[in-house]
């Protein structure tokens, strides 16, 4: 069943505000011709990940310096607005025990630009989020769940992600199946259909699925969406970028990047008019 909220492509890890200019212009051009279901307010979306970490929040570097923007260049990223555009803060923390109060600094460097904020964090408190969730009560809350989240709620027959879900309802929006982290790790499809198919998943929650997504693989999602019954969220990183040498590369490519997008785009046309068709039929 498809979610209130609409599906989004996206990429990780955007820089600058010319390299989200591009790619919001390569999805516009790439969404003409969609179904007209999937445009508007709850349709399609292209989600600008830009890469925050307690760290770079506090004017310092990342160890990956070509992913993580200098924090006083975020407002400039998050200046463009498009009804299209998901602006999202993909944050992490090794220390999670104030996340309220850190996901406020975040909020304040672009307070009216900020749509999303992903937060790569494993099983975040959710008595902190829903105090951001009253405080920021627009804000789309997207929770990861990476490699060591899945350890928590993985035994060697069942995979229980539905029923930690069930603790956030009302809080997250979506969730993201992503256990590659941004490593460019393929992920397992069938393991993340495990994952979603869990009928304990809040029925408010959007689910996503990333690890080694680039324009060539990922229409590996298509059987996934078939079965889940809706489109998930897309989301790529590490295969979308120039070879890291030293400091010197891990840029993003841009013409991958196009790439991808108009894949992500194709794709979730295709699941969408043969979810319209089966239901016409």
């Amino acid at each position: 069943m498809e979610k209130r909220i609409g599906p989004y492509a996206g990429i990780t890890g955007i820089t600058t505000l010319g390299e989200l200019v591009h790619c919001n212009n390569t999805f516009f051009e790439a969404t003409k011709n969609i179904h007209k279901m999937l445009k508007g307010e709850s349709g399609l979306k292209f989600m600008a990940g830009i890469l925050v970490s307690s760290k770079t929040l506090s004017g310092g570097t990342n160890k990956y310096p070509n992913r993580y923007p200098p924090i006083a260049r975020v407002p400039e990223i998050c200046s463009l607005n498009m009804s299209h555009l998901l602006r999202t803060i993909h944050y992490n923390t090794d220390d999670a025990s104030t996340i309220d109060e850190q996901v406020d600094h975040v909020m304040g460097l672009a307070p009216k630009n900020v749509d999303a904020i992903q937060l790569n964090i494993r099983w975040v408190s959710p008595v902190k989020l829903q105090r951001v969730k009253r405080k920021y009560p627009d804000l789309r809350v997207i929770l990861q769940i990476g490699a060591g989240a899945l350890t928590e709620v993985t035994e060697p027959e069942d995979i229980y992600v539905g029923s930690a879900l069930r603790a956030y309802d009302g809080v997250v929006d979506d969730f993201l199946i992503d256990p590659s982290g941004g490593k460019g790790d393929p992920l397992d499809v069938w393991r993340a259909f495990a994952c979603l198919a869990d009928r304990d998943i809040p029925p408010s929650m959007r689910a996503g699925a990333a690890g080694g997504r680039n324009a060539d693989n990922v229409r590996e999602l298509k059987g996934l969406m078939r079965r889940y019954g809706a489109i998930v969220n897309m989301d790529a990183e590490g295969r979308l970028r120039t070879p890291r040498v030293g400091d010197e590369g891990d840029l993003l490519d841009l013409k991958e990047a196009d790439r991808f997008i108009i894949a992500c785009v194709e794709l979730a046309d295709e699941v969408f008019c043969e979810a319209v068709a089966r239901t016409t039929n």
